[in-house]
């Protein structure tokens, strides 16, 4: 699903939503979008990244957003793809970040002088802040499982420590931009 969000007179915002490329692919022609930057929006070990493309003067943002819900013992981010081209900015989503961006129009203000670059910046603040919840829940339990393994140490609980350092790496992975 492709929609345009009315956020500013000064850029137009295009939101991508989608599975899979075949789903949209003949629909982002008329935005000029090519197959490469679709893989990386799909590319859930794609690493976070800003490039700037000379061959088509764009900006292509991959961002990690964190995802609030855990699986098994751990937290996972989920790729966000900005890409900023002329007057319009595309954020290309799929199926489990389609979410970020509720989270964006709650948190970024519907302005009309905002330039593109002011809302691509006002909604990579808006993702990161979702972070630090969860590092303060992790540092909480991981204070927890420390104080038990001190009083009784087990492997129940080195495997919970385990898996806190496994989640902590994969968050770490994910903050790694290259520039």
């Amino acid at each position: 699903m492709v929609k345009n969000i009315e956020i500013s007179t000064k850029f137009s915002w295009v939101v991508v939503d989608f599975e899979h490329i075949s789903d949209i692919d003949g629909e982002l022609k008329k935005y000029d979008i090519d197959n490469e930057i679709l893989a990386y929006a799909l590319d859930r070990h794609e690493r976070a990244r800003v490039e700037y493309r000379h061959r088509d003067n764009s900006y292509i943002v991959i961002f990690h957003g964190i995802n609030p819900v855990k699986t098994e013992t751990y937290y996972n981010t989920i790729p966000v793809t900005f890409v900023l081209k002329g007057k319009r900015l595309m954020t290309i989503v799929g199926k489990e970040s389609s979410y970020i961006i509720d989270d964006i129009l709650k948190k970024v203000p519907n302005d009309s002088n905002l330039s593109e670059f002011q809302f691509l910046f006002l909604s990579l603040r808006s993702l990161t802040e979702k972070y630090f919840p969860i590092l303060e829940e992790i540092d909480v339990e991981k204070d927890i499982i420390n104080n038990k393994l001190r009083e009784n140490t087990t492997k129940n609980g080195l495997f919970a420590l385990a898996d806190l350092e496994t989640g902590l790496m994969y968050l770490l992975a994910a903050s790694n931009c290259k520039i």
